[in-house]
């Protein structure tokens, strides 16, 4: 879509700290304790990850390592059966329960904080026209649509500076904040 002309176009891989990568592969789930508390698909809501949607799994401590957490990622999820919902992301907002870890059906971003505001990436994330042009990318194979790893590294896109992001993102916050206390009224 049409950004401002001040606005910076770059692929998503320039904006990272790391490769983006795909969560530890699962064979079988728990809904509940005991285990490593895992972030999967239902995780992903409104462009946040909710750690109350968390599922359990046993792993050992080195694995569990290498897959862990940290607030600020975010997370993308990988594949569905149904188009709309490939490639929605959310952030991991607060601190993550410990030992928290991400499972292989999402791909994890670690943002530049010295380049993108994480905030301001998850509401871009949830804007029609970005996530509509990312999903162009799925593929499908008998019946599940999926995007990968390369597809998301090399998307473009346009950003403004640091301050303009953060205004930006402070904006939809507050419109966030509004909206959930007007729901809460409703009820």
């Amino acid at each position: 879509g049409d950004a401002p002309e001040r606005w910076s176009e770059t692929r998503m891989r320039n904006l990272l700290t790391e490769p983006v990568g795909n969560g530890i592969s699962i064979e079988a789930t728990k809904p509940e304790p005991p285990g490593i508390p895992t972030l999967n698909v239902s995780s992903i809501r409104h462009g946040r990850c909710d750690q109350a949607k968390l599922s359990y799994i046993d792993l050992s401590p080195e694995m569990a390592k290498a897959f862990a957490v940290k607030r600020g990622d975010f997370f993308v999820l990988r594949g569905n059966g149904n188009r709309d919902y490939v490639a929605i992301g959310g952030l991991l907002v607060e601190e993550p329960q410990a030992g928290l870890v991400f499972s292989d059906l999402l791909i994890r971003l670690r943002f530049d904080s010295a380049k993108v505001d994480p905030k301001f990436m998850r509401h871009l994330w949830q804007s029609p026209r970005f996530l509509r042009r990312l999903q162009s990318y799925a593929i499908t194979g008998s019946g599940l649509w999926k995007i990968g790893q390369r597809s998301i590294s090399r998307f473009e896109l346009a950003i403004p500076e640091l301050p303009e992001q953060a205004d930006i993102a402070d904006l939809f916050d507050a419109n966030d904040s509004v909206l959930s206390s007007l729901a809460v009224q409703l009820v």
